[in-house]
Formats: structure tokens, C-alpha cells, sequence
């Protein structure tokens, strides 16, 4: 990968938070990545899932678009820089062989040749995340940091409740034009993101 990729995998953090049921057709039930990063590469991610659980992440991460060609998988950042990757798959472990990183399908994840979520140690030491998608997206991060919680929605309001944390935290949602768009409140804090496509 070239140098920007690189270094914006060096730091990632993940927070996981759960709560009661939710319905299958909530419009937040997804999973979600900042609208912007920093020019370092560091931005936040969040899932929400049926079950009430919410995975919210900060730090490294990289987004680009993807194309197969035989054996060799042609990378392509916001910027348009590209970058060629060859690349093997034997069973669920996928090699690329540029970076000599060995990454494993993640449990519970479906997904037909390179399609789906691999995981494996990243040369700085953290566990690295690529979720390749039908869409011929690619999402990259490395979490080392994690916390616990719930979370449920009643209108537009969505409480979310930590371990160790003593009060809720209350954020007003709005989706428009595929953006999810969280108001905390009280407060003015606000953070975009767009939907894992």
C-alpha cells in the first residue's frame, strides 16, 4: 500500500455497546462510516444491529474502491491514487503478497471469493480489518480500544448507555440524503456519517 494508506492504519479505537431488541427495518441498522476523516486518515465508524447493539469506532481508517483483474486486486483511493496488489485465497485465508499479510474470513461473515470481512494482525502490531463489499468498496481499520453499552431509539432521539459511565448520552438522528447525522443533546457536538455501501 502507499505511504498514506499506510499510515493511516497506525491507530484505530472501537467502542461496543448493546440494548433490548430492535426491528430489522430500523433506518439506522447498518453499518456506518465518518462523512469525512482527518488528513491523517483517522475517522469514526458505527454499527447499529438488530439486536440492540451499537459498535462505535475511532481511529485509522481507509476507504477506496476496488477492482479485481485475475489474480491482482487494483486499489483505488479518494484521491485516485492507484495502487496493484496480487493476491491468493486457499480456503478462508486470504495472502496478499505485497504486504505479506495473511488475514483470516471473519466469523459470521458471508461472502463469494475476496467479498466479505478478513482479519489478521497488521505490521503494527493491532488487528486489522478489511471488509471488501459487492459495491466494490474496501474498508480498512485497526481497533485497539474498546468499551461496552446499549442502546435504544424512541422518535428521534437515540440514548446510548456505557458500562462505566454514570448518565446516558442522548444524541437526536436525522437521515437525509444518506447521511446519519447525530446532534448530541444537551449540547451542540454533531458527527455525519454515510452507510457502509
Amino acid at each position: 500500500m502507499n505511504g498514506k494508506c499506510l499510515m493511516v492504519l497506525s491507530a484505530c479505537c472501537v467502542v461496543v455497546s448493546s440494548s433490548p431488541a430492535l426491528a430489522g427495518d430500523n433506518p439506522v441498522v447498518g453499518e456506518w462510516v465518518a462523512v469525512t476523516t482527518t488528513k491523517g486518515g483517522l475517522g469514526g465508524t458505527r454499527t447499529f444491529d438488530t439486536n440492540g447493539t451499537v459498535v462505535i469506532a475511532f481511529g485509522a481508517t481507509v476507504h477506496f474502491k476496488y477492482k479485481l483483474e485475475t489474480n491482482t486486486i487494483v486499489m483505488t483511493d479518494p484521491d485516485g491514487t492507484s495502487q496493484r496488489m496480487a493476491f491468493t485465497i486457499t480456503n478462508d485465508t486470504l495472502k496478499l503478497s505485497e504486504s505479506k499479510e495473511q488475514l483470516t474470513r471473519a466469523k459470521g461473515t458471508e461472502g463469494q471469493g475476496l467479498v466479505g470481512k478478513w482479519a489478521g494482525k497488521h505490521y503494527t502490531g493491532g488487528q486489522q480489518v478489511m471488509d471488501f463489499t459487492t459495491n466494490m468498496n474496501c474498508y480498512l481499520s485497526v481497533p485497539f480500544l474498546s468499551v461496552t453499552g446499549s442502546f435504544t431509539i424512541k422518535g428521534d432521539t437515540l440514548t446510548e448507555k456505557f458500562k462505566n459511565d454514570e448518565k446516558a448520552s442522548n444524541w437526536k438522528w436525522k437521515l437525509a440524503n444518506g447521511v446519519l447525522t447525530l446532534t448530541e443533546f444537551p449540547g451542540s457536538k454533531t458527527e455525519k456519517y454515510k452507510r457502509k455501501e
